[in-house]
């Protein structure tokens, strides 16, 4: 992994502090003892319950969710919200505890080349969380089919970073230097050099809230960083731009990402 220009207790601080929005869940399926987990992180949290956002593919053919926290306490878990457009799957825990779990920040400013880091669970059955660090290699991965002369849906909303990646990765969070929360793992592909992608939180992360808020109006998500306008909204003089990377395509060839031609 690529060197990360901060020392290692302000990482170690960095650590220590969003851990706590970390979990782990494990899920059973109709075999005894078979057993699968993921990573995920909480989102939104009151005294008697936790919102957790893992990636959609954990509750496929499965039954049996337990979430395991950094505290080292495991809660039983429900869905809460099965799927939204992004693939991210909400499921709810009921706590015990008497106080709230420490939520995620969610970073509202479109992604730059920047620093970043993930904490996660590799192992299973909760050996313990591992904390990788990386980059932001490509902010925007936008990109245009050269058959259908469109851009590829949601290829703008990703960027490229570089840490390991497994199938439990995908839906873990991904942290900015701030603490912040600035996409999702959703993709990574071994046959084209191990590449890895996120969703940025600043296109999904309104949809999400709204979509909690129409099941629950006391839910609210933390957002934070310089707000920016990433979303699927098409201006003019967007259209102008995407016709003129559509004419850009047609004459140099095949399937491009943008944002390596530059």
């Amino acid at each position: 992994m690529p060197p990360i220009a901060h020392g290692q207790d302000d990482l170690n601080r960095l650590n220590k502090h969003v851990i706590q929005s970390v979990v782990s869940v494990n899920t059973y399926d109709n075999v005894k003892y078979g057993i699968n987990f993921t990573t995920g992180f909480i989102i939104f949290s009151e005294r008697s319950r936790s919102l957790i956002c893992v990636h959609k593919s954990v509750i496929k053919k499965k039954k049996g969710l337990f979430v395991h926290f950094s505290d080292g306490t495991i809660e039983k878990a429900a869905v809460f919200l099965e799927e939204t457009s992004t693939g991210h799957t909400i499921l709810v825990t009921e706590s015990k505890r008497g106080h709230a779990r420490t939520a995620v920040s969610f970073c509202e400013r479109v992604v730059e080349r920047e620093e970043l880091f993930i904490i996660t669970e590799v192992e299973g059955g909760y050996n313990g969380f591992n904390f990788m660090t990386g980059t932001v290699n490509t902010p925007s991965c936008k990109a245009i089919d050269r058959a259908l002369k469109e851009i590829v849906p949601g290829s703008e909303s990703k960027f490229a970073l570089s840490c390991p990646a497994r199938e439990q990765i995908l839906g873990a969070g991904v942290f900015n230097l701030e603490g912040l929360l600035i996409g999702t793992v959703s993709s990574f592909d071994e046959d084209a050099f191990n590449l890895k992608f996120a969703q940025q939180t600043c296109h999904w992360v309104d949809e999400l809230e709204a979509k909690l808020k129409a099941k629950d109006a006391k839910i609210s998500l933390s957002k934070k960083g310089r707000k920016t306008k990433p979303g699927p909204r098409v201006t003019k003089k967007r259209r102008v731009e995407d016709r003129n990377d559509i004419k850009m395509l047609r004459e140099e060839g095949p399937l491009v990402n943008l944002s390596q031609a530059t």
